[in-house]
């Protein structure tokens, strides 16, 4: 299980993260998932994914899919190559869509889902993805850390990391 601390200007708050992992073997992207979920205050808040796997050739089109249940707005995507810490592909506020580049960011409050998608998939793009939310919108000042002690530390908080860990094996 991957623990994060988040940092907003000197005050600790609470994301959400959806783990989604894309790894290449023999030229083919294959995308699973893990789920985490942090609770606040017996305030169950959650991120789910579907389908759980997904397997693409290089240049196809990856699509990543997140539903939630909370009444956030505020979305990011992380990448995180094996070894590096996470870093921000992209993040939406909005309903609508968002192009950087190859990426496009969606979301929809009505239908309670943000979805990332890759166009022209490269091998570079093998890596762990992050659905994120937030409570509150500050986009230029969110970072994400790796947590060394377990817990999701939010201002006054502490929660609990509970979900599932991703084993990821080649062939």
């Amino acid at each position: 299980m991957t623990d994060f601390l988040v940092q907003e200007s000197g005050h600790w708050k609470q994301l959400l993260l959806l783990k989604q992992v894309l790894y290449t073997h023999t030229n083919i992207l294959t995308w699973t998932k893990c789920f985490l979920s942090f609770g606040v205050r017996s305030q169950q808040q959650e991120l789910e994914q579907n389908p759980q796997s997904l397997s693409i050739a290089q240049g196809a089109l990856a699509s990543f899919n997140c539903t939630y249940s909370t009444a956030s707005q505020n979305f990011m995507w992380y990448r995180q190559y094996a070894g590096k810490g996470p870093e921000l592909v992209m993040s939406i506020y909005a309903s609508g869509e968002k192009v950087e580049g190859r990426f496009t960011a969606q979301l929809s409050t009505a239908g309670r889902y943000v979805s990332l998608l890759i166009r022209d998939s490269q091998l570079r793009d093998s890596a762990t993805y992050l659905c994120a939310l937030s409570t509150q919108h500050s986009p230029d000042t969110c970072s994400l850390y790796p947590n060394p002690l377990g817990t999701q530390k939010c201002g006054a908080l502490t929660l609990q990391g509970a979900g599932f860990l991703c084993d990821i094996h080649g062939n």
